[in-house]
């Protein structure tokens, strides 16, 4: 990967070479050594730039978009559809959102992480779906599919997850009819190949 690129004034920085090291996951190009902006290809240069590699400390990875749906459906009591669990239309979430704290003993939970790694917790309370780790970073799956569709009173979905492992966001949001607007400021899509219906 080249150490350097030269970008004149006022363009965009454009794609981004994603470096790899022993398997941990990228966070992306940031404008700060240990904080700043994250970079996209759309990034506007403005003099002499230099981007930081970003890389997870303490991570964990959601399940495929599917079977995080079906198990955030289950446990705010929605009936599913035995073929396809994921387009079971729901109308009792209405936010989506990572907790700073574990449930309490004895609430109901579904462990929503794939990877072996330090569980995601999800549970139901009151209209939200709540999730929690340990972990200090959560990236979506390489396959995040169908992840929050049909959730159709939903006005809030909390996006403070990674995704620069995703290759596949189609139906990522789809009827999600309540939602005024989603952050998607931290999302690194360089590897998405598929964003159909997203």
């Amino acid at each position: 990967n080249p150490t350097s690129r030269r970008v004149l004034d006022g363009e965009v920085v454009g794609l981004l070479p994603t470096p790899e090291i022993n398997n941990i996951p990228f966070l992306g190009w940031y404008t700060d050594l240990t904080s700043g902006t994250l970079v996209n290809r759309n990034s506007v240069v403005l003099n002499t730039k230099t981007y930081y590699a970003h890389w997870a400390n303490s991570y964990t990875i959601f399940d495929t978009g599917k079977v995080v749906n079906a198990k955030f459906k289950t446990l705010a009591g929605d009936t599913l559809d035995v073929d396809y669990p994921y387009i079971t239309q729901d109308e009792n979430v209405v936010s989506i959102e990572r907790s700073t704290t574990a449930p309490e003993q004895g609430t109901v939970t579904e462990n929503v992480e794939a990877t072996g790694n330090t569980p995601i917790v999800a549970w139901f309370d009151n209209g939200v779906i709540k999730y929690y780790t340990e972990a200090d970073d959560i990236f979506l799956n390489a396959d995040a599919s169908y992840m929050f569709n049909e959730f159709e009173k939903v006005t809030n979905i909390d996006t403070s997850f990674y995704t620069s492992i995703t290759t596949d966001m189609s139906y990522l949001f789809s009827y999600c009819k309540a939602i005024p607007s989603i952050d998607i400021s931290r999302f690194n899509t360089s590897h998405v190949t598929d964003f159909g219906y997203m």
